[in-house]
């Protein structure tokens, strides 16, 4: 007689050994760059200045710096500065904590419904994306937007199971209020459990329950809107972000061929942004992904609907040109994206046709190597502007001036603080934009009563194809001599003898 057990054995103990060198390859990587403290880029800069320039007051007003983040995600990097300190470790702790505990919420809804080949192709997505591993350790609350996502799909979940007593029903309100408090996204699940809920209580014949959760509705619908008029309202309207974003909202009319290839395109695009899969696995990801909706449907019809309901209303609201449907926005649905694409790989590997099991098998190799092809650690974005003020400060004679080119002033307005850096005599340029332009070439002409002058560029800003820098330069070189010159990542210094 033969041992099942025994066989299966050797190859359970196979994919926890994959799964946990899987894993903490990718834990390891997101703890390797954030202990090398790469300088905060402009985003961030722009998003620390608001936590360390703000009270716990101010920080529910309109952000400064065309920036936009929920309340709780504000509120906990404020606590962690003051009762840590305010550097680039404590504020980009909140991303880290929150994508690694991803890891843990990913598993738990994987295992609900999905056989090991799922669990392994999911993680493996999961795990090799850049972009999850970049925005794990950048100050921006996109991780802990997927986290509170993994959170709440979870919890509904769990609480649909159970009957609708005081207890649950309390805790949904709250689950619910207190994501939309930490994550923008999170309301396109809250709406998907105000639709899926009362349908699927009414398919069960759970008519009491129904009833109850009209309360939870109504708790919800009172709590947001009360959240949404005087915390989030007034940086909704920021006319910068609505023109940045513009072509990522969905067209409501077909104007032209862009506007109607728009749909298919964003679809297929968010495979690979922030998917993480490369140009050439990206249509067979959004065929596997339908593939998979299709075949979970049929295990848990219920989840599924939180599945593709969120994704629906995504689209939906960015035709209100509210919430922008693209890239590192969409970080929230990534777990999803790659739950039905692992799903729609095993559901072909699974079929009783041999045909549909190698076609499935190559697919999945297709779709692995397209992840893995596109994975680079490495990318984030560096202008290191700490290694410059240092520089200065230590070569830099009393009388010198000092001019801040205004793509560098949020890095030298942070970390001059942090490094407690001071040059008395500083002068930080005004908007480098066309508007603004006589003025800020006024503003050049006024350094020429100095004999010596320092000038510090980061984050080049770009005017008709001239960054800011060669403005700059060409100016002073016309006008002195350049004495001394410092460079680090994406960021220089030149002294000038004028």
């Amino acid at each position: 007689m033969v041992n099942v057990s025994a066989n299966k054995s050797p190859f359970r103990k196979l994919f926890k050994y994959a799964l946990a060198i899987l894993i903490g390859y990718s834990i390891g990587i997101r703890l390797s760059l954030y202990l090398s403290n790469p300088c905060f880029w402009l985003d961030e800069l722009m998003l620390a200045l608001n936590i360390t320039e703000r009270s716990f007051l101010n920080l529910l007003k309109a952000l400064d710096h065309n920036q936009a983040a929920p309340a709780g995600f504000l509120y906990a990097a404020k606590t962690l500065v003051l009762l840590i300190g305010n550097n680039e470790f404590v504020l980009r702790a909140i991303p880290l904590t929150a994508g690694i505990a991803s890891f843990y919420l990913f598993y738990l809804l994987l295992k609900l419904h999905s056989d090991k080949k799922t669990i392994f192709m999911a993680f493996f997505l999961f795990s090799l994306s850049s972009y999850l591993i970049r925005y794990s350790i950048e100050f921006k609350p996109y991780m802990s937007d997927m986290f509170v996502s993994l959170s709440l799909l979870l919890i509904f979940n769990k609480l649909f199971l159970k009957n609708l007593s005081l207890k649950n029903g309390l805790l949904l309100i709250l689950s619910g209020l207190l994501a939309f408090l930490f994550s923008f996204p999170s309301i396109f699940f809250i709406s998907a459990a105000f639709i899926a809920y009362p349908f699927f209580y009414y398919s069960k014949a759970r008519i009491k329950e129904l009833k109850g959760f009209f309360f939870i509705m109504l708790f919800w619908a009172v709590g947001i809107l009360v959240i949404y008029l005087f915390i989030i309202r007034p940086s909704s309207n920021n006319r910068f972000l609505l023109w940045w974003w513009d072509k990522t909202f969905m067209p409501l009319s077909f104007k032209s061929i862009e506007d109607l290839f728009w749909l298919p395109a964003s679809f297929v695009r968010m495979f690979f942004q922030p998917g993480g899969i490369a140009s050439f696995g990206v249509f067979l990801s959004a065929v596997l992904f339908l593939l998979g909706g299709f075949s979970y449907f049929k295990k848990n019809k219920f989840l599924t609907s939180l599945f593709l309901l969120p994704l629906l209303l995504a689209l939906l609201i960015s035709s209100v040109r509210i919430y922008p449907f693209y890239g590192r926005l969409l970080i929230f649905y990534a777990p999803i994206m790659y739950l039905l694409i692992a799903e729609g790989l095993a559901y072909l590997m699974n079929a009783q046709s041999g045909i549909l099991q190698k076609f499935g098998l190559i697919l999945a190799v297709i779709i692995c190597f397209s992840s893995f092809f596109d994975h680079n650690p490495q990318t984030l974005i560096q202008q290191d502007i700490r290694p410059i003020l240092r520089y200065v400060e230590k070569n830099k004679k009393e009388d010198d001036a000092v001019f801040v080119l205004f793509g560098a002033h949020y890095g030298f307005t942070y970390y001059s603080k942090i490094l407690k850096i001071n040059f008395p005599n500083v002068v930080v340029a005004k908007k480098y934009n066309l508007e603004n332009l006589k003025n800020y070439n006024r503003s050049l002409k006024g350094l020429l009563k100095n004999k010596r002058l320092w000038i510090i560029s980061s984050h080049i800003f770009v005017i008709d194809d001239t960054g800011e820098d060669v403005h700059v330069l060409n100016f002073l070189n016309r006008q002195g001599e350049v004495l001394d010159s410092f460079r680090s990542q994406g960021a220089f210094t030149r002294l000038y003898e004028l």
